[in-house]
């Protein structure tokens, strides 16, 4: 079971016309959810899939298969551009947002790249001619043979080439120079490039719950970002999507520096100095965001204890004051009688622990977490003990109760 533990410390318009811009798109999905039966899961998982007649040749997992009409005449000689030609971009930094503003950044990087080739005409030499000399890159390219070409009929020849890691960083160009002498030029479209790519996703548990989306475009056609050589190519950029889906099942989010209370007076210590008079109480209220859709236990771990509540314990004596602590949430949120969570005393220990029914599912709600110390402690702390200070770690424990 997943633990939440959270420990504290206390001490313009204008009108313009633009041409519009054509593009290769698709979209990469991943989502995080929480395992249901328990199971720590830190990471995000891609859920993109590639549904192609292609896909099965080389696995549906983080490939993708955009569509393409790119038309080609390989002629055999020294120009590169006019035979296989495959240059693209390195890694890239991906910001993705959430509908609330919240942001994180995904790291992209192609791992393989190919395409599919379809011959024009049927005057056009064998394929299986053509799919040999795909089976291997240039020496000097960046890429390596991945084991994979393939022909369907006598139409359509598919290839995947392996990209080196320089080049997954950098960006780099992979060729094939034309080993078979062609009586003419071999006319060709490119119908689709393919690709296999690896994320480097943020830390889901420092994101809060919903869609994070962002975008990558690319340029496409000679001296792009995506160069596939002389020809005539149908659209002008490669457009990728990105899809983060966050879903955390219990969630608590505290403001930073709420790790450490510091206890005192409503109105301040003014009144006791001036007076003598004991005030009826020390006190922090620290609030919180939750997101929540499951039913929570909640206890307390202490590093000083009085009874079944947790203490402060003088620096310098030894003396400790019980410090009550106690929770509010949501109304999503109910004690087991359907009473609602309002200041509810937390105890030490699981055997003491809580349980809260969740009635519907609780997104970015509010709680708050109370200490206090009464009358009754301070009037003896501020009698025998003034001016020294107390501290004390108290340690909310969250056992969110996932369905088996």
């Amino acid at each position: 079971m997943h633990l939440t533990v959270f420990t504290f410390r206390m001490i313009l318009l204008a009108a313009l016309y633009v041409l519009p811009v054509h593009a290769y798109e698709t979209t990469i999905h991943a989502e995080y959810r929480p395992s249901a039966n328990g199971q720590q899961n830190i990471n995000f998982t891609d859920i993109t899939e590639c549904s192609d007649y292609w896909c099965s040749f080389w696995g549906k997992d983080k490939i993708l298969q955009l569509d393409t009409f790119i038309n080609r005449n390989f002629r055999r000689g020294t120009n590169p551009r006019e035979q296989v030609y495959l240059r693209f971009p390195g890694s890239k930094i991906v910001r993705v947002q959430q509908e609330n503003g919240s942001t994180a950044n995904l790291t992209f990087s192609l791992t393989d790249i190919g395409g599919i080739y379809r011959r024009n005409g049927t005057n056009q030499p064998h394929l299986f001619q053509l799919s040999d000399d795909l089976n291997m890159p240039d020496n000097n390219s960046s890429c390596q043979r991945s084991g994979f070409n393939s022909v369907n009929g006598y139409t359509d020849t598919a290839f995947l080439w392996n990209i080196n890691t320089a080049a997954q960083q950098n960006g780099g160009q992979c060729t094939r120079t034309l080993r078979r002498q062609y009586s003419s030029t071999y006319g060709i479209t490119q119908r689709h490039l393919i690709f296999k790519y690896r994320l480097n996703t943020p830390d889901p548990l420092k994101m809060d719950n919903g869609i994070y989306r962002g975008k990558l475009v690319f340029s496409v056609g000679p001296n792009g970002d995506f160069d596939f050589g002389d020809g005539s190519y149908d659209e002008s950029e490669v457009v990728i999507n990105f899809e983060l889906s966050v879903g955390h099942q219990s969630l608590f989010r505290f403001p930073a520096g709420s790790e450490q209370a510091t206890l005192s007076p409503a109105a301040g210590w003014a009144q006791y100095l001036n007076t003598g008079q004991v005030p009826a109480r020390v006190y922090q209220d620290i609030p919180f965001r939750l997101w929540n859709s499951v039913p929570i236990a909640v206890y307390l771990q202490c590093q000083y204890q009085s009874g079944s509540d947790c203490a402060l314990k003088n620096t310098k004596q030894n003396h400790q004051v019980p410090v009550i602590s106690s929770l509010s949430l949501p109304k999503q949120l109910a004690q087991q009688n359907g009473a609602a969570v309002n200041n509810i005393q937390l105890r030490q220990g699981q055997a003491n622990q809580l349980l809260f029914k969740a009635n519907s599912t609780v997104l970015n709600g509010a709680g708050q977490l109370h200490f206090e110390v009464q009358r009754n402690a301070l009037t003896e702390m501020l009698s025998s003990y003034r001016g020294d200070l107390y501290k004390g770690d108290v340690t909310l424990v969250i056992e969110p109760q996932l369905p088996n």
